[in-house]
C-alpha cells in the first residue's frame, strides 16, 4: 500500500509538465516503469508507442513484473514474438480517460485480445489487474497504470465475438423461455420472460413478452433483419414501429452458441453490453448452463455480470 501510494504521489507530480512529451518518455523519467521501457525497447515498440497518436497504455510496474517468476519472464523476453503480444495487449486506440475506461465492458487491444472489464465495488479492474493511477497524459496518449501484468493466453478473446456457424431460422422459430441474462434498462421489473419468433420471408418477427409483479402482461413486438445471410448467425431487432423494416436503431443480436437441437442458445451483443441464455425449456441442466457460462467468459463478456431470470 505505501509504494501504490509513493507511486500515484509521483505519478501526479508528472501531471502538470506531461502534456507536451510523449508518454514513452514520461514512463521513462518516472522510474517506476524501468522493467516496461527496457522490454519496449528490446522489441523496437518504444520507437511504434513514439510515432502513434491518441493511444492508451496500461502501464505495468516494476513492482508488477516481479510478481512473474523470473524463470517465466526470461522465457518471455527470449522469445520477441510473444513479447510483443504481450506488451500490445497493454495499448489501446483512441485515447481513453479514465472515466470512459470504467464504463467500458472490455478494451480492444492493438494485440488483437480483448480484456474484460470486471470493475466490481469502486476499483477497476481489467482482467486481474487493478488500476492504480490513471489520467497520465502525454502529447500523443495517456498512461492509466496496473499492479499486474496483462497476459493473454490462447483462450484469451479476441477483439471481435465469434458466432455460430449457421442457423437454420425455421428451426429457430417459436418460443424461447429467458433463463439468465446481463441486467438492463428495458427488462426492469420482468419475470418469467419469453421471445417468440417468427420467420416471415427474410425477415424475422419478434415477440417479447414480459409479466409484471402486479401480474399484469407487457409485450415487446419488433423485428429481426438479417445481417449476414450465408450464417444467418448476426441479426439487428429493431423495436421502432416505423424503422423496423430495415433494422434501423436495432440492438446487436449474436448468436454465441446454440444447442444441437436448438434447445437452448447463448445470445449477446458485440459491445458485451448485452447477454442472455434462452432455452426451450424452463430450466437447463447445471452441467449446460455452466458450458454457457465458459462460452461466454471465452468471447470476453464478464460473466459476473449474469442473474437468473426471476419468476413468478
Amino acid at each position: 500500500m505505501k509504494k501504490t501510494l509513493i507511486l500515484i504521489s509521483l505519478l501526479f507530480s508528472f501531471v502538470a509538465s506531461a502534456q507536451h512529451k510523449n508518454i514513452v518518455d514520461i514512463a521513462a523519467e518516472n522510474g517506476s516503469f524501468k522493467t516496461l521501457v527496457t522490454v519496449l525497447e528490446l522489441t523496437g515498440l518504444d520507437k511504434t508507442l513514439r510515432e502513434s497518436k491518441n493511444i492508451t497504455v496500461f502501464a505495468p510496474t516494476d513492482d508488477a513484473f516481479a510478481k512473474i517468476p523470473a524463470s517465466t519472464l526470461g522465457t518471455i523476453v527470449q522469445n520477441e514474438e510473444l513479447l510483443k503480444s504481450i506488451l500490445l495487449y497493454h495499448v489501446a486506440n483512441p485515447t481513453l480517460s479514465a472515466k470512459v475506461v470504467s464504463k467500458l465492458n472490455g478494451i480492444k487491444t492493438l494485440s488483437g485480445k480483448f480484456i474484460t472489464n470486471k470493475s466490481k465495488d469502486g476499483e477497476v479492474i481489467l482482467n486481474n489487474s487493478k488500476v492504480i493511477a490513471t489520467d497520465i497524459y502525454g502529447e500523443n496518449g495517456v498512461i492509466h497504470v496496473i499492479d499486474t501484468v496483462l497476459v493473454p493466453t490462447e483462450n484469451t478473446s479476441d477483439n471481435e465475438i465469434s458466432t455460430v456457424n449457421f442457423v437454420d431460422l425455421k428451426k429457430y422459430q417459436g418460443v424461447w423461455n429467458e433463463l439468465y441474462r446481463f441486467p438492463n434498462r428495458f427488462e426492469q421489473g420482468c419475470f418469467n420472460v419469453t421471445a417468440e419468433y417468427t420467420l416471415k420471408g427474410n425477415r424475422v418477427k419478434v415477440r417479447n413478452k414480459c409479466v409484471k409483479a402486479n401480474g399484469k402482461v407487457k409485450y415487446g413486438k419488433g423485428t429481426a433483419v438479417v445481417t449476414n445471410s450465408e450464417i444467418n448467425a448476426t441479426l439487428k431487432v429493431s423495436f421502432v414501429p416505423v424503422l423496423q423494416r430495415w433494422g434501423i436503431f436495432g440492438g446487436d443480436y449474436n448468436l454465441l452458441s446454440l444447442g444441437e437441437n436448438y434447445e437452448y442458445v447463448l445470445v449477446g451483443s458485440k459491445d458485451r453490453t448485452f447477454l442472455w441464455i434462452l432455452a426451450r425449456e424452463k430450466e437447463l441442466p447445471e452441467a449446460t448452463v455452466e458450458m454457457l457460462m465458459d462460452k461466454a467468459e471465452s468471447l470476453g463478456y464478464n460473466t459476473d455480470k449474469f442473474f437468473k431470470s426471476p419468476q413468478l
